[in-house]
């Protein structure tokens, strides 16, 4: 996941730099600051929440797998 992000934010920032060639820097602070923010937000909330939930979902699969072996007895 966090390859991800970086290539994605690699890839944003050769694309910006190319849109924003002759732009000034308030261009520059009002396209990349939301960009990164969200890029940022993303990962660390989002990210995080959906990593939480998977890893929740594995671990009531487990708990169902354990309970029907304890039930064969095994």
């Amino acid at each position: 996941m966090p390859i991800y992000h970086l290539l994605l934010g690699i890839a944003i920032s050769i694309y910006l730099r190319e849109i924003l060639a002759g732009a000034s820097f308030h261009y520059y602070l009002l396209t990349y600051l939301p960009t990164y923010s969200w890029i940022l937000f993303s990962y660390f909330y989002l990210g995080k929440r959906q990593l939480a939930k998977i890893d929740r979902s594995i671990n009531e699969v487990i708990f169902e797998l354990q309970e029907l072996e304890r039930q064969f007895g095994n």
